[in-house]
């Protein structure tokens, strides 16, 4: 018996359709809204932290889905996946209704920046509320969408949440996850199969497994593998993650101190070395994950085939 699995690209599919599951927790990170305070006309008694603090209480206030965890940057628990909201002190545009926001997302973990425009007018001033809401509309859009299947239909779909196989029921299913590691497996009739691979923010996957019947060669020989390689990678990347630790927190601790009298170049590179040194230590260990796991199933499969 063989058993396949396939994955691919599929079509766009609908952040708010209610079929999707988010399965990862994943915390929305807000900085200080730096630029509001600039806006011309506008008396502002809140101030960047003040308004920081509006807009985390209403985004807790409007979603109850228990995936979202919402912080002020640099509170979000380490074990799961962060997504930075910030802004410069310069991110106030022109536009043909008037001035706008320009408003900044970050993985940490995964290179690249979106950006997107509020509105902002005498007539139609900026509230938490509504910040809050555009916030939670574009951070949905940054989350991978995976359709699960199996052949023939009702495998049953598991995920690894951290160290913790999940069970999502019977295939298929469609779920929400932020960018990196997946790793689904499907069972039935005593069959099983695992796949590990990376989805990309705002992308959107099918993974397929095929249980059906086909012919094999009986005279195929099974040889064993070589772990060592494997876990010498494993303890590398570990020593790596905790010099780039170490960097984080440093770089973490200079942008934090930064203040109204910094100029925005100032902001840009301490953000840059902030962004660089998550990047490293996010990277390592979830490298030193992959490599640990890729060796102890090794050191499995070889105790299995004799």
């Amino acid at each position: 018996m063989i058993l396949s699995i396939w994955i691919g690209l599929v079509r766009s599919v609908d952040a708010g359709d209610p079929g999707l599951r988010r399965v990862e927790p994943t915390c929305l990170a807000i900085s200080p809204l730096r630029a509001i305070p600039a806006i011309s006309a506008r008396k502002d008694s809140l101030g960047p932290e003040g308004w920081r603090d509006a807009v985390v209480r209403s985004l807790r206030q409007s979603r109850t889905d228990s995936s979202w965890i919402f912080r002020s940057a640099g509170e979000c628990p380490e074990s799961v996946a962060i997504l930075d909201v910030f802004q410069f002190p310069t991110d106030v545009v022109a536009s043909a209704q008037g001035q706008a926001l320009r408003m900044r997302m970050e993985w940490k973990h995964v290179a690249g920046q979106t950006e997107f425009f509020l509105s902002a007018s005498e007539k139609h001033p900026l509230e938490p509320s509504s910040v809050a809401d555009q916030l939670l509309t574009i951070a949905d859009q940054q989350m991978a969408q995976v359709e699960l299947s199996s052949l023939p239909p009702g495998a049953t779909a598991k995920w690894l949440s951290g160290a913790q196989w999940r069970s999502l029921g019977p295939a298929p299913q469609s779920i929400l996850l932020p960018p990196g590691a997946l790793s689904v497996s499907f069972e039935t009739n005593g069959k099983q199969r695992r796949i590990d691979t990376l989805v990309d923010a705002g992308r959107n996957y099918l993974v397929l497994a095929d249980f059906r019947a086909s012919r094999i060669d009986p005279q195929i020989r099974w040889e064993p593998r070589r772990t060592w390689p494997w876990w010498s990678l494993t303890l590398v990347s570990v020593a790596g993650g905790l010099w780039a630790t170490r960097e984080q927190v440093l770089a973490q601790r200079a942008y934090s101190n930064l203040g109204s009298g910094d100029t925005p170049a100032t902001f840009s590179q301490k953000w840059s070395q902030l962004r660089t040194a998550n990047l490293w230590r996010n990277g390592l260990f979830s490298a030193a994950v992959v490599f640990g796991i890729g060796a102890g199933w090794l050191e499995w499969s070889n105790g299995r085939n004799p």
